[in-house]
């Protein structure tokens, strides 16, 4: 049984048609307790007759001071359902008579504070207008159904802004509300795909991977309709690439296209100078990677000596087998590679990018420091570390469409 029924209650014709109708309202979805919502004249004149059929039923009333001012009718009535002793799940509105204002501020009110039921009577009008009376039928709708909705919405729009966790924490909260085979598949969907971005976003490479190998035939038709199905498959693709080899082109791509979401969508430029810092260390762990010279222990690049001649090893062991940014490259010019030599260059300049960056990195919250990244500051390094690289890796030209994450474009009938 329902437990409170909001109804309210307006003048009609003679008074006693309203109150014929607010009656069958309350006999066709009988509660424990009702509400009504009166003016000054509703009160006075129809809720007698309303009050009269009722046999030992639970009952207020709360009275609204303009009846014909939405905006006041809307805040009044959200009031009322909220002091109220009862959960919002328990709770159905019927909006059927009042004022246009009435009617439409309670709605308002209703959809607003995510009540179970609301109800309207329809019926055969007379030629005023009017439900005649024996012609009564109740419509009902759930409004947590436009709640799910833009809890949707909302989830998407987090998901395209690449705040994944806040995206995930939204679709628990529409889960419980709408059981719908249909939407709880597009809600477990999204889900996933929040999943996979946020591990990539944090280089958990091998995770996301497994994840998005678990999307099945079934989810692909709404990937089709969000307009991303192409997009994952090549993002699919790239993180294969990333998975099954450290050392490859595609990771320092991702690398550059990480500090460009920390910066560009999170405005966070101390994040992003560390990957750049990251980027060009890594571009020199590529090059030493393909001369066999890096080697992996416990996921950690350390340099294998004995793969150097006894010149270079006596050279570099001093530095230890994790080898500084400088050292990196400084090898690299003695192994006779053009990007060494490039990069020593631009660091023994007296005004020199590279130290710069250095400084820049060191002096940054993330490391050592206290000084904090501006976004010009960011974006000058950036030019510098893309085209520095790109001169020795060409792929970086133009950075592929396959390591861009999705952004969704949901059709009008979005969870429907």
């Amino acid at each position: 049984m329902l437990k409170a029924l909001i109804i309210s209650v307006g003048t009609g014709r003679n008074r006693e048609d309203i109150a014929h109708c607010i009656c069958f309202s309350i006999s066709n979805h009988p509660p424990e307790f009702v509400l009504f919502i009166v003016t000054e004249k509703s009160e006075r004149e129809t809720l007698p007759f309303v009050t009269s059929k009722l046999s030992g039923l639970k009952y207020e009333k709360r009275k609204i001071s303009d009846e014909n001012d939405v905006q006041t009718v809307y805040t009044s009535c959200k009031q009322f359902i909220k002091e109220i002793p009862y959960k919002p799940e328990d709770i159905a509105v019927d909006y059927t008579s009042g004022t246009k204002a009435m009617s439409a501020g309670l709605l308002l009110a209703a959809i607003a504070t995510n009540v179970d039921t609301i109800i309207y009577i329809a019926g055969k009008r007379d030629t005023e207008g009017r439900v005649s009376l024996g012609t009564e039928s109740a419509l009902t709708f759930k409004p947590n159904i436009i709640y799910a909705e833009n809890l949707f919405d909302y989830a998407i729009s987090l998901f395209n802004n690449i705040q994944f966790d806040a995206c995930k924490e939204t679709l628990k909260k529409a889960r419980n509300t709408i059981y719908e085979e249909e939407f709880q598949n597009k809600l477990s969907l999204l889900d996933k795909l929040a999943t996979i971005y946020s591990e990539w976003d944090r280089y958990n490479i091998e995770k996301a991977f497994n994840e998005i190998n678990t999307i099945d035939k079934n989810q692909m038709q709404f990937l089709s309709k969000w307009k991303i199905k192409n997009r994952i498959e090549q993002n699919k693709e790239f993180l294969y690439k990333e998975k099954n080899d450290k050392f490859c082109i595609e990771r320092a791509i991702d690398l550059l296209e990480n500090a460009s979401r920390r910066a560009n969508m999170e405005k966070k430029y101390d994040d992003a100078v560390a990957r750049l810092y990251r980027l060009l260390e890594y571009g020199a762990q590529i090059k030493l990677s393909k001369k066999n010279i890096y080697k992996l222990v416990d996921n950690e690049c350390l340099v294998d000596f004995n793969a150097l001649s006894e010149e270079l090893k006596t050279k570099y062991e001093k530095y230890g087998e994790r080898l500084p940014l400088v050292r990196s490259y400084e090898l690299l010019e003695d192994l006779g590679e053009e990007i060494g030599r490039f990069f020593m260059e631009e660091f023994n300049k007296k005004e020199s990018m590279v130290k710069k960056l250095l400084g820049l990195r060191n002096k940054s919250i993330l490391a050592h420091g206290f000084n904090p990244v501006e976004e010009n500051t960011y974006l000058e390094m950036e030019n510098f570390v893309v085209n520095f690289l790109k001169e020795f890796y060409p792929e970086i030209k133009n950075i592929p469409s396959k390591i861009k994450f999705p952004e969704i474009f949901m059709p009008e009938e979005i969870g429907k």
